[in-house]
């Protein structure tokens, strides 16, 4: 979910997603396709309506873009921020024949996004793939979004977005080289060609706050110093450090970190509301027939690492 960011969402290894990586390895750019367009089938007879139900809802159309772009001060007011700037997110899940979704991650934005992929199991069925919005400029995903999907061994990753003044929603799995190797990007950080002829609409002015910790970034630096998580436990439960249940609560801590969760110890200790760093920043914005330029372009340049399909 990073259609503003090139940071990746955090990346998680489970075992389900390890052994797709392994699987997908060893098909062939047929199997793949082939694979995918039932998946895409599945996908839009199962859970199409939901998926374009939160797009329509979470992803603002031109006329209400055009409001942000006539704003001469940056959006500073976090329910703007998330209105134009934040995405919505789930995973795609499958349990026999049947297509489903998991959790939804509320509207947020930038790097501290994650897709709830261990809801999958929990509702009785395994990841496969995932589903976001992106806020504006079409459905086209980041690099961050294909790294993110290929580590995480994912069937099918699935965009939805304002192309051309309507909702639409495209699919996109990776062919076996990228698989194997990722998405070459520069060192300068580029990916995606330059189209010099096409003239952005306008710009939306922001004001980007430094997102709140990732489970992934949590775990990395609390789990070098077991004593500092005991020191939360301890806070939050008011036990002594030493106490019997420590040592089962500090596994569980850790569990559910690399489960992809916060541990509702953290919470309490960290200050989702305290002031944060963070810098304006500024977004072109592509409306009507250039963003459907934009996204043809876009589609034809993917084409070379990715299949893609239109719900």
């Amino acid at each position: 979910m990073c259609s503003l960011s090139d940071s990746p969402t955090t990346i998680k290894y489970t075992s389900t997603s390890l052994t797709a990586m392994t699987r997908y390895r060893d098909r062939s750019d047929a199997e793949i396709a082939s694979n995918f367009e039932q998946l895409c089938d599945d996908v839009l007879t199962q859970i199409g309506d939901q998926l374009y139900a939160l797009t329509e809802e979470h992803v603002p159309l031109d006329e209400e873009i055009k409001d942000a772009m006539s704003c001469d001060e940056p959006l500073y007011d976090d329910w703007d921020v998330v209105r134009y700037m934040g995405e919505v997110g789930c995973p795609i899940c499958r349990r026999g024949d049947t297509i489903f979704v998991g959790d939804l991650t509320p509207p947020c934005t930038g790097g501290g996004c994650n897709i709830r992929s261990e809801s999958c199991v929990r509702l009785g069925g395994e990841y496969i793939g995932s589903f976001h919005t992106h806020p504006v400029n079409g459905t086209t995903p980041s690099p961050a979004d294909i790294e993110t999907s290929i580590r995480d061994g994912e069937e099918i990753m699935c965009i939805g977005g304002n192309v051309g003044g309507k909702s639409q929603i495209t699919c996109y799995t990776a062919k076996l080289l990228p698989r194997r190797r990722g998405i070459a990007v520069s060192i300068r950080g580029s990916y995606y060609p330059n189209f010099e002829d096409l003239v952005p609409d306008g710009q939306i002015k922001f004001y980007r706050e430094t997102p709140p910790p990732t489970p992934g970034e949590v775990l990395e630096a609390l789990l070098p110093n077991e004593d500092e998580i005991r020191h939360l436990i301890a806070d939050s439960y008011h036990i002594g450090v030493d106490d019997e249940e420590m040592t089962e609560l500090v596994e569980e801590f850790i569990n559910t970190l690399k489960r992809g969760e916060i541990p509702d110890e953290y919470l309490e200790y960290y200050d989702y509301d305290q002031p944060s760093d963070g810098f304006e920043d500024t977004i072109d914005i592509y409306l009507r027939e250039n963003s459907k330029k934009l996204e043809e372009r876009y589609h034809e340049f993917l084409k070379r690492d990715l299949f893609l399909c239109k719900l």
